[in-house]
């Protein structure tokens, strides 16, 4: 049973809440109005806002979502703070944007212990907390699992055809809600203890294919999958009800950001910062007494802002030291929230991009800068940066990016994956050290000297098309292809990665090397210095290989493919036994990445030692 409150104040709350304008007095009002509420935070990755039904999609087929967003607030202008998964969600979870946080890309950054998470805010209050995440991206390696009694990362038994590019594995959303409905139906009844509950789905990003249904059959892949997702909410929610807890858990609903669609030549995200991949649901279905759908229109939000508006809903202090800021508090047309993307400059070695994002405008810092009046160019065609009329509107947003910028500049708590002190200073005396490794960014004034990404998605295109004639096995069309990228695209390390792949397979193992040896100069990667060991170990170049393989276990000490190629050293020394613990220590400390080398090598073992060794 939900908290009861006066009936006087509740009267002017329902009265108030029935505004489309964005709640006003009845959120200023609702502080504390959840206090000992169960806590439901479900992501979707990579979903557009524009997509769903509550947003304006008229084919979508999201009734659960919509009827939550119908109930409960919506924000109409909610952004992310970044294209990408890991610094989205780390932001979601800190209340921080991810220069604070240090978390600024998949797979190379690992949340600090320094940042407190909302599982250890609210375990600390006495919850009990679990995560369910669908993506590999997620995994407990980078951090986000602090404050979680359990983190359920195991996508590997639903991985199957799901593998996507670059080792990321997903598991379905129905395999993910069946490990989160499980952990409900566990717990004790009647209750000892609220909790908080975080499901992560995964399936609208690429590639698409969701389960066939008649529902369905209709829609686009995309929106396919995002129906899928919506079905696994409403099972989810319906858990809730049997269980006697729906109606004392605050549910919220949050994007981790969008996807291209092919708008401004981007397919997919991650690259550009523009409202395709920028603008996210958010959703939150509010305490009874406030239900009565308050469309949230009179502001910009940020993904930062979902922290402190949940502890200012359970009367929980501490909100005030964020970068977000509660929706509970009176709202500011003229507020302004921060976005970046630095893939362009941590895979190609292109200019990073940083956004300043007002309620009906948009400053994007690039080589090139953009400015939008999105209130007449919702869809960002027209840059007007260079308009005098707008002159003044765009200098305020620049100038406040500059000083946002400037005041926490030297103030993350970066970590590249696995590296600590001890780590970085033995990677350095190993000859691997660069400025990306101590997690320093470009400045302006490089930027303007940069390469712009607005101008490589044709390139990107390009590499693309490459990637996919070499796992055809069409290797001379895809070198052609990728040798040609190299003036346009500069030192993209994706590229170079790329390149050395391509001609390992054609045995130029020559060639390979020296790519990765610039790879290197350029930036440490673990993987790499993986390939260039594994090619060094073809050679019997076996000291150099163990260098470059010590070089990419202080990057990431549980990268399998580490441990793969250690025992594979092993095994030209005669050692079998140690080569077959290095192997079985691979699956053990990466299952995802590691588990069909493991099994390759374990199989060929097994037939070296009926064959007496040889």
């Amino acid at each position: 049973m939900r908290r009861l409150i006066p009936s006087l104040l509740l009267a002017s709350l329902l009265m108030l809440s029935c505004s489309s304008g964005g709640g006003g007095l009845a959120l200023e009002q609702a502080e504390r109005s959840a206090a000992g509420y169960n806590v439901v935070l479900i992501t979707l990755d990579t979903t557009r806002a524009d997509r769903l039904g509550a947003y304006g999609h008229d084919v979508a087929r999201t009734p659960n979502l919509d009827a939550l967003a119908a109930n409960g607030l919506m924000v109409d202008q909610a952004v992310t703070v970044a294209p990408i998964t890991a610094p989205a969600h780390a932001s979601i979870l800190t209340g921080l944007y991810p220069a604070r946080h240090g978390v600024r890309d998949n797979g190379e950054f690992s949340l600090s212990v320094e940042n407190e998470t909302i599982a250890e805010r609210l375990s600390a209050e006495g919850y009990a907390t679990a995560a369910f995440v669908s993506a590999f991206v997620l995994d407990r390696r980078f951090g986000l699992d602090q404050g979680f009694d359990r983190y359920d990362d195991d996508v590997s038994a639903g991985a199957g055809d799901r593998a996507l590019a670059d080792h990321v594995n997903e598991r379905r959303g129905g395999l993910t809600t069946d490990s989160a409905i499980q952990w409900l139906e566990g717990r004790p009844e009647p209750a000892v203890e609220p909790f908080f509950l975080w499901v992560h789905y995964f399936d609208p990003h690429q590639p698409w294919a969701a389960p066939a249904s008649g529902a369905t059959a209709t829609l686009d892949p995309y929106d396919a999958e995002i129906a899928y997702v919506d079905k696994q909410i409403g099972r989810l929610l319906k858990t809730l009800e049997e269980r006697g807890q729906r109606e004392n858990s605050l549910i919220v609903v949050v994007g981790d950001h969008g996807e291209g669609l092919g708008e401004h030549d981007e397919e997919t995200h991650t690259l550009l910062i523009y409202e395709s991949t920028m603008r996210v649901p958010l959703i939150i279905d509010l305490p009874d007494q406030l239900r009565s759908g308050i469309k949230m229109k009179d502001r910009v939000v940020s993904v930062v802002d979902l922290l402190p508006t949940l502890l200012d809903l359970l009367g929980l202090a501490g909100g005030e030291a964020l970068d977000g800021r509660s929706l509970l508090k009176a709202g500011d047309a003229d507020r302004i929230v921060f976005t970046e993307t630095l893939v362009p400059w941590l895979d190609h070695g292109w200019a990073p991009l940083y956004g300043a994002r007002r309620l009906h405008d948009k400053f994007i810092l690039a080589p090139k800068p953009q400015y939008f009046d999105l209130e007449v160019d919702g869809a960002e065609l027209t840059n007007l940066n260079e308009e005098p009329s707008v002159a003044a509107s765009r200098d305020r947003l620049a100038d406040e990016l500059s000083g946002w910028q400037l005041a926490v500049a030297g103030s993350s708590s970066a970590e590249v994956t696995g590296l600590d002190p001890e780590a970085a200073a033995r990677l350095e005396s190993l000859g691997y050290a660069s400025s990306s490794v101590s997690g320093e960014t470009p400045g302006a004034a490089s930027i303007a000297k940069m390469i712009d990404p607005h101008e490589m998605t044709g390139p990107l295109q390009q590499l693309e098309r490459s990637k996919a004639l070499a796992s055809a096995g069409r290797f001379d069309e895809a070198l052609a292809e990728m040798e040609g990228l190299a003036e346009t695209v500069g030192d993209s390390r994706t590229l170079l990665g790329q390149l050395a792949r391509v001609y390992a397979r054609v045995g130029d193992d020559r060639r390979a090397a020296e790519l990765l040896e610039h790879y290197l100069q350029l930036r440490p990667s673990t993987q790499a210095l993986v390939m260039l060991a594994q090619i060094r170990i073809q050679q019997g170049q076996l000291a150099e290989a163990t260098r470059h393989l010590d070089a990419a276990a202080a990057l990431d000490a549980n990268h399998g493919a580490v441990e793969i190629a250690r025992g594979d050293i092993e095994l030209i020394g005669g050692d079998d036994e140690a080569a077959r613990q290095h192997y079985l220590n691979a699956g053990k400390i990466d299952p995802y990445r590691a588990r069909a080398a493991m099994q390759d090598r374990l199989k060929m073992l097994r037939a070296r030692q009926a064959a007496g060794g040889s």
